[in-house]
């Protein structure tokens, strides 16, 4: 895999971990009544789980950037 599609699935993955977030945040916090506690614990690993994935997805866009010579900011 090249830098460029490197780059681009970072991307990707970036906004769709940033959307799980939101999703698994408002799952967890103010549906908390309303939902059973098993859906509850889904969700609260969930918000780890996405907000891993933002972290590596940003990790990798930096790499991608910087190997392609591009600015990392």
């Amino acid at each position: 895999m090249n830098n460029r599609n490197l780059l681009d699935h970072a991307h990707k993955v970036l906004i769709f971990a940033v959307i799980a977030l939101i999703v698994f945040i408002i799952l967890a916090y103010p549906m908390e009544p309303m939902l059973p506690m098993p859906v509850l614990i889904l969700a609260h690993i969930g918000t780890l789980l996405a907000a891993t994935a933002i972290k590596l997805a940003y990790i990798t866009r930096l790499y991608a950037l910087k190997t392609l010579g591009l600015a990392v900011n």
